[in-house]
């Protein structure tokens, strides 16, 4: 057996399910015992104070208390070192970002916790360019990642991967299965989602099923290769427990052709293959196992298997398909067209990736007013302005809306009498009785800029306040300046009311007019 003819095999790219070797080897992270260690020393200078809490988990699992050793060493660790973070101030060293956790009734253990390991979360110089081939990697040979390491190396490094953080997302979240992270055990950017006391493991065990569940689709379509993993690590041991429970002994065997298990071996080149087995209730899950210290050697052969389509670009799809099912609502990203003429064949219909063709620009009849208005400050629709009033503009013009119409008939082509008619041609027109009876409203300072300044940003006081400007009064690139940064804002439109969004329109027309529309 060879790495490349295992890598041919596989049915697709595989997922990785990372453990906490592979941060020690490109962060220089420590392990689970390390990282407890640097916690009880800041305690305790005491050579033997970690010991102390091994012997004391070891007396309370044998008293019946169940649990792995040293989740249950850091249960105790976890109690004392709260108890002295809130009793001595001088003992604190979260910085104020990481205080709010602790407002918020986290643990100071977890909170310092995950902000050590953000902080030593630094590359390893001789490793930059198994990073660099680990990241190329993900955009055409890995499908997704399963870990349960707690730091933020698989984000930095994976090209535009979404990411879900502990099981509760998980389990609640509609799952791709491409350009995906699944960090079952927590991340430092949320500290109580960190699992790594018995009552963690715990309360993890006890929802696991569910997890197991919703990873199964996962461990039934790809090959998974588990990597930075000790031989007997009790995190493998857990997931795959659960997913015994859920399968037959003839499902187990499909799971064992997949599942390929990296072992490190510090300074072997070589690639040497094993057979490597974890006992699952009164079963076995065999598996291929690998051992070297070459992570290039396995990244090369890992190339060879591609995806047709950038792994992000499948998830983004597979995504709006999934939202465009439950919503039956068009959006930026997806234009459907009739589909429910019984004249048309099921074997007619057609998806096309690219540029929209003239039969997909149809789908623009569903444009929603927010993206044309949008459209006119970001100019990030890739159709053209003939398209856009050809499609979308009827069907927004039998809701009676009214439209920034200017820079698109600039644009066009073509004459488009219907619109000229509806285009706002002077600068009174765009403004209520409110606004024109109110023009010499006073305002502190009047200009763009000036407003914006003296409400501090304040974005219902400056939408409601620049229509009582005079038109000499508004320099047209202050307003679209502001503008952009306005709906560059991901969550503009959720965060604003009827009424603001209302003066945000009135405002986009102003623009549009004194840029596109004076004569």
């Amino acid at each position: 057996m060879d790495l490349a003819s295992l890598v041919k095999d596989f049915s697709t790219t595989p997922f990785l399910f990372v453990g906490s070797g592979f941060s020690r080897r490109y962060y220089g992270l420590p392990d689970w015992t390390g990282l407890l260690q640097v916690f009880v020393h800041r305690m305790s200078q005491d050579e033997f104070a970690f010991s102390k809490y091994l012997s004391l988990a070891d007396e309370t699992i044998n008293s019946g208390t169940a649990g792995i050793r040293l989740a249950v060493a850091a249960e105790l660790i976890k109690q004392d070192f709260d108890k002295r973070w809130f009793e001595d101030p001088d003992f604190r060293k979260a910085s104020d970002p990481y205080k709010e956790f602790v407002k918020k009734g986290q643990s100071p253990f977890k909170v310092e916790l995950a902000e050590y390991i953000d902080q030593h979360s630094v590359p390893v110089e001789a490793m930059r360019d198994e990073l660099a081939k680990l990241k190329k990697l993900s955009c055409r040979s890995l499908a997704g990642i399963i870990t349960t390491n707690y730091d933020r190396l698989l984000e930095s490094e994976m090209e535009d991967y979404k990411t879900f953080v502990g099981q509760e997302e998980l389990v609640f979240s509609a799952l791709q299965g491409w350009a995906e992270i699944y960090k079952i055990h927590g991340s430092v950017t949320n500290p109580d989602s960190i699992i790594i006391t018995s009552k963690d493991y715990n309360e993890f065990k006890e929802y696991s099923p569910y997890l197991a569940a919703k990873l199964m689709t996962i461990f039934m379509e790809y090959p998974i290769i588990f990597i930075g993993y000790s031989i007997n690590d009790p995190n493998i041991r857990i997931i795959l427990e659960e997913l015994g429970k859920c399968l037959s002994k003839e499902n187990l065997q499909k799971l064992q052709r997949r599942f390929i298990y990296v072992e490190h071996k510090a300074g072997q080149q070589h690639i040497e293959f094993f057979e490597h087995s974890v006992v699952i209730q009164d079963d076995y899950i065999h598996m291929t196992g690998i051992r070297t210290d070459n992570f290039m050697a396995i990244y090369d052969a890992l190339s060879e298997k591609r995806a047709s389509l950038p792994a992000k670009f499948i998830r983004m799809f597979k995504q709006e398909f999934y939202n465009f099912a439950l919503t039956n609502e068009p959006n930026a990203r997806i234009r459907v067209a009739n589909i429910d003429d019984d004249r048309i064949k099921d074997e007619d219909l057609m998806i096309a990736i690219g540029k929209p063709s003239e039969f997909g620009v149809r789908g623009l009849s569903g444009m929603e007013t927010k993206e044309w208005y949008q459209h006119v400050i970001l100019h990030d629709l890739e159709f053209s302005a003939d398209d856009i009033l050809t499609y979308a503009f009827p069907a927004l013009q039998r809701t009676n809306i009214v439209l920034p119409l200017n820079m698109l008939l600039n644009e066009a082509n073509k004459p488009y009498p219907d619109c000229e008619a509806k285009r706002c041609a002077s600068f009174d027109s765009m403004l209520n009785s409110n606004y024109r009876k109110g023009r010499n409203r006073v305002i502190a300072a009047r200009s763009i800029n000036g407003i914006i300044h003296n409400h501090n940003n304040n974005t219902h006081n400056i939408l409601y306040e620049i229509p009582y400007l005079q038109e000499q009064e508004i320099d047209i690139n202050e307003l679209e300046a502001y503008l952009r940064e306005l709906y560059s804002q991901n969550d503009l439109y959720d965060r604003l009311d009827s009424h603001e969004k209302s003066n945000l329109h009135r405002v986009v027309r102003i623009f549009d007019y004194l840029k596109y529309g004076r004569p």
